[in-house]
């Protein structure tokens, strides 16, 4: 469990037409999305447990996907990642 995440429990998968590219052990984060134009699908699993819980009186699990078409288009701005300059990378490549 992440530190401050009140008892939420989940992961993110990207896939790129279909195959998986990247994922994280929380359902949030950043994962980086190659430049190359392509189908890709976001999916975030998340759940709560433990005491928080049970404030929850409906679903205390879901699962949601968002498909959308990328490409990486030097005329367009894309704000730097601040996560990303921390890891090395300058700037990552942006949906």
């Amino acid at each position: 469990m992440q530190p401050g995440s009140f008892g939420d429990a989940g992961g993110l998968v990207l896939k790129r037409n279909g195959g998986q590219i990247g994922d994280s052990g929380y359902p949030s984060g950043v994962i980086e999305v190659p430049a190359e134009e392509a189908t890709y699908e976001l999916t975030q699993s998340i759940e709560k447990f433990g005491a928080p819980a049970r404030a929850w009186q409906r679903s205390q699990a879901v699962v949601t996907a968002w498909p959308f078409r990328s490409k990486q288009d030097p005329a367009q701005y894309s704000q730097p990642c601040r996560s990303c300059s921390r890891r090395g990378r300058s700037r990552p490549r942006t949906a």
